[in-house]
């Protein structure tokens, strides 16, 4: 999986940006985030949009230490400020459910 993500980074555009969906490691709620960013201006929308789900369980894995890897990963390639760690609130999404809010 790190290579997968390594190479999608590689491939990323230079004002791409990643939102990473946790709701153990959340920086801000997804709501709070639609708030902050109300009346915004962007100048330009990114090209290159990564979505991580950092949630899950799977026998023999620790789904949090890697998740913690792929964060980090996107972190040193495009920048704290490019990478936002949001929680969805406190209802449990299914995949197909996530990728429709999206």
């Amino acid at each position: 999986l790190l290579s997968r993500v390594d190479r999608l980074l590689g491939a990323a555009s230079p004002d791409a940006v990643a939102l990473v969906l946790d709701q153990r490691n959340a920086d801000i709620a997804y709501d709070d985030l639609v708030q902050r960013g109300r009346g915004q201006e962007t100048p330009s929308c990114p090209a290159f949009v990564l979505i991580f789900v950092g949630d899950g369980e799977q026998r023999g894995v620790d789904i949090e230490g890697l998740s913690r890897l792929v964060v980090e990963r996107f972190v040193s390639r495009l920048g704290a400020r490019r990478v936002a760690k949001v929680s969805l609130g406190a209802t449990s999404f299914t995949a197909q459910e996530i990728a429709a809010l999206l």
